[in-house]
C-alpha cells in the first residue's frame, strides 16, 4: 500500500479527528534508548512542528497525520508521545488504519532527523527529563526534581 502521508494542524479539522487508540510503537525505548529521542527529530523533519507540545512527558507532543492512498482513501491517524513513548494512534479496529499505521511507522524510521532539545516532567517519579539531537547525535538526561543527578546502578535494565 503506498500512501502520502501529511500534517495536519488546522483547529477545524481538529476538532472532527477521531485520534483513536495505540496502534503501535514507533521504535523500542526499552532495547534502544536514542529511539525516543531520534523519533522526535524524525517527526519534525517530516512534519514540522507538532500540532500539541506539552511538558508533560506522558503526553509530550501530538502529530495528527492524514494519509491517503493511491485509490483516494484516507486514514486518521495520531503520531505521538505518551505514557509508553512514541507511538501511533488511530481507529485500531480497522484493519486498513492498521496497515496505514504500519506505513506510518515505516515512514518515520527510514526519515532523516533535525536538531533540536525537549524538557519535560515525568510526573510518577518526579523528573525532570531532557532528550533532543544536538550536531546530529541523540542524548537524554535526567534529574530529580530537587535537581539533583539521579543514580540508576542499583536498578536491573
Amino acid at each position: 500500500m503506498k500512501i502520502r502521508f501529511e500534517s495536519i494542524k488546522d483547529d477545524a479539522r481538529a476538532k472532527a479527528w477521531y485520534p483513536g487508540s495505540q496502534i503501535r510503537e514507533i521504535g523500542n525505548i526499552m532495547s534502544d534508548p536514542n529511539s525516543m529521542a531520534l523519533t522526535y527529530g524524525r517527526l519534525q523533519h517530516l512534519f514540522g512542528e507538532p500540532f500539541y507540545t506539552s511538558d508533560d512527558l506522558e503526553d509530550a507532543y501530538d502529530y495528527l497525520i492524514l494519509g491517503t492512498d493511491e485509490e483516494g482513501n484516507t486514514y486518521q491517524l495520531t503520531a505521538y508521545h505518551g505514557p509508553t513513548g512514541p507511538a501511533i494512534g488511530g481507529d485500531s479496529h480497522d484493519p486498513q488504519v492498521a496497515k496505514a499505521a504500519e506505513e506510518l511507522e515505516k515512514y518515520i524510521n527510514e526519515a532523516d532527523y533535525v536538531d533540536y532539545d525537549y524538557e519535560g516532567v515525568y510526573h510518577d517519579f518526579d523528573v525532570i527529563v531532557k532528550f533532543g539531537i544536538r550536531d546530529g547525535v541523540p542524548y537524554m538526561e535526567e534529574t530529580g526534581m530537587d535537581g539533583e543527578e539521579l543514580d540508576y546502578s542499583e536498578f536491573e535494565f
